[in-house]
């Protein structure tokens, strides 16, 4: 399968599911190429960090099932690379999907060549997960109210 346009994924990629409002990320363990500042992923990288609530069973425990779909030719540890148009589908009901493939700049899966440009976002900031940013927080900042804030946030 040759897709045109499809973007290559990263440990950076944003994930959404149909069962949460929140997001989540893609955590490779393996080594594996970089890709524009992240480790690249492929069809079977199935580990995430939990979303904060599922509708189906409340505290999120994501369990995906088979593999990721869509596929291309071009592989990353002997197996497809995963593009930012594939889903997986969660044992919970839900459906798993690419918000945002992770590069700042843009390669396409119809060739091994990489077009350089910026990459399209909702907002001009780089995502961070939140508990990045405390960890960030507590760190720099110790026993400040701001990280006392954080710590009541993640209470709730």
């Amino acid at each position: 399968m040759n897709p045109t346009g499809n973007l290559f994924v990263n440990d950076n990629c944003i994930l959404k599911c149909t069962m949460a409002d929140d997001i989540s990320r893609l955590i490779i363990e393996q080594e594996s190429v970089r890709l524009r500042g992240g480790k690249q992923a492929n069809i079977l990288d199935k580990k995430i960090l939990p979303f904060k609530m599922c509708k189906a069973i409340g505290k999120c425990k994501p369990e995906l099932l088979e593999k990721w779909e869509k596929l291309t030719d071009v592989k990353v540890r002997n197996f497809p690379a995963l593009l930012n148009t594939a889903t997986i589908k969660c044992k919970f009901g839900g459906v798993i999907s690419i918000d945002d493939a992770g590069q700042n700049t843009i390669g396409t899966a119809s060739d091994k060549e990489t077009k350089l440009g910026e990459s399209t976002r909702d907002a001009d900031c780089e995502y961070k997960l939140l508990i990045d940013i405390c960890k960030d927080v507590n760190n720099n900042f110790m026993q400040t109210l701001l990280k006392k804030n954080c710590q009541k946030f993640f209470q709730e």
